[in-house]
């Protein structure tokens, strides 16, 4: 089995890295640094996980996830984020396009680890809050699709610094109508605060120009 990081986290990666030293020596980790070199350790008859930190994928996850899947279709996408919050629609977006998990504030271990065993073992693995709100019908919402082309103009304006006024003017649109986008940004992309606009903008950008920022250690 072989396990990708793509994220610059390093407490996560420690504590993974940890982890497989003491109790699955036989995984292979591996820091993704550019695309190509991903590819090239991908191989497609390798059992893969691949372990993306949030607003690495979140603007295009489902096209990145495409891409990959046609080299490998074993590959299993996990993905995580930090801090004490859970991003529960974020999680019914990955879970909707097929990822095997989504982690909750990674950087303890005693959430962390449990999921991943799950996951190493063939299972999927989501916060509670996630499953829950399935069984609720939550997935079927708009919230939980991937972004709509205004969605993404949108999200990109505001990376850029862009006001609801100027984005609106711009659009030919209303204030409102801005607003509305927004919301639904926020939830799609697991929106905590205004500066995730530009980190998840800046992530895409890098990985279009051949490498995952901030990967390398």
């Amino acid at each position: 089995m072989k396990l990708f990081f793509a994220t610059s986290n390093y407490v996560v990666k420690g504590t993974v890295k940890e982890f497989l030293k003491q109790k699955l020596p036989q995984v292979q980790t591996f820091d993704v640094l550019k695309d190509d070199d991903f590819k090239y350790h991908l191989g497609s008859d390798s059992d893969c996980v691949i372990l993306v930190e949030k607003f690495f994928l979140g603007l295009c996850i489902q096209e990145k996830m495409t891409s990959l899947k046609g080299i490998n279709d074993k590959l299993r996408f996990v993905f995580f984020e930090t801090g004490e919050s859970c991003s529960d629609f974020f999680g019914l977006r990955v879970h909707k396009l097929g990822a095997s998990g989504f982690i909750c504030n990674a950087e303890t271990s005693e959430t962390l680890l449990p999921a991943l065993q799950k996951i190493f073992s063939g299972n999927s693995a989501y916060p509670q809050t996630v499953l829950d709100d399935i069984k609720n019908g939550l997935h079927l919402t708009r919230a939980v699709g991937e972004l709509t082309d205004t969605e993404f103009d949108v999200a990109v304006a505001l990376a850029k610094g862009k006001t609801v006024k100027e984005i609106a003017y711009e659009m030919n649109v209303t204030d409102s109508s801005v607003r509305s986008y927004i919301h639904y940004l926020r939830l799609k992309i697991g929106y905590q605060n205004p500066a995730d606009y530009a980190e998840v903008y800046r992530q895409m950008l890098d990985r279009n120009m051949g490498g995952w920022n901030g990967s390398q250690d």
